[in-house]
């Protein structure tokens, strides 16, 4: 019996909050926090930048969770690290799973995806 392959290579977590994040594993075959949420504010662009290191919005996904300023400064970053004709998937956990977003800079166009079988077409 083989393993399929997973939908997206890295999950880029904003903040290690403490929530389980095991479930995304299913669709990413690596988690990766970004940010601990000791770092002080003054260092959170820079946090940031260290932390979105390797991220490609075609393979990975983005889990925008915890401190607020870091998510803010995500939301401007993303951006400039995408070309504006890309898109990035960001993972929302609700209801009781997550739900993946297809976002489009040409007009944000959030595509809901419910469910972790169904995280890509």
């Amino acid at each position: 019996m083989t393993d399929e392959p997973k939908v997206y290579r890295t999950a880029y977590i904003v903040q290690n909050t403490g929530h389980d994040f095991q479930e995304l594993l299913k669709v990413c075959d690596n988690l990766r926090f970004m940010s601990n949420g000791y770092e002080p504010e003054n260092e959170a662009l820079d946090t940031l930048i260290t932390g979105l290191q390797g991220f490609d919005p075609e393979k990975d996904l983005i889990v925008p969770v915890g401190n607020v300023t870091l998510n803010v400064l995500l939301g401007l970053l993303l951006p400039r690290i995408c070309d504006v004709s890309q898109y990035f998937t960001m993972a929302v956990f609700y209801e009781k799973q997550y739900h993946f977003k297809v976002v489009s800079f040409e007009g944000i166009q959030c595509t809901v995806i419910s469910g972790v079988n169904n995280a890509k077409s």
